[in-house]
């Protein structure tokens, strides 16, 4: 009868304790999550403002410029980047995750 008792408390102990680590995992995991969210909403933030600050030069000095290879790999390099991020960022917006 005791040992009955004290096997069911060793299993039940060790269930709780699996249960932590299990949760304790899982939470590690949406931190990396979060922590991966912010810096790519970084990434993204600090390209904006560095499209929006040489915009001016830009137009100056690409888009009134002839179109040549150099010019359309400038424009391919410069704007396929903001693109790249779409995928990135919708799945963050839409997730129903905390900010």
């Amino acid at each position: 009868m005791l040992t009955d008792l004290i096997v069911f408390f060793t299993e039940l102990a060790l269930s709780v304790m699996s249960k932590a680590s299990s949760n304790s995992s899982l939470i590690a995991y949406y931190e990396v999550i979060q922590a991966n969210s912010y810096t790519d909403i970084a990434m993204l933030a600090l390209a904006v403002y560095e499209y929006t600050i040489t915009v001016g030069r830009e137009i100056q000095l690409v888009w009134k410029r002839p179109k040549t290879g150099s010019v359309w790999l400038f424009l391919a390099t410069r704007y396929l980047m903001i693109l790249s991020f779409v995928p990135q960022i919708i799945p963050v917006a839409s997730s129903g995750l905390p900010c």
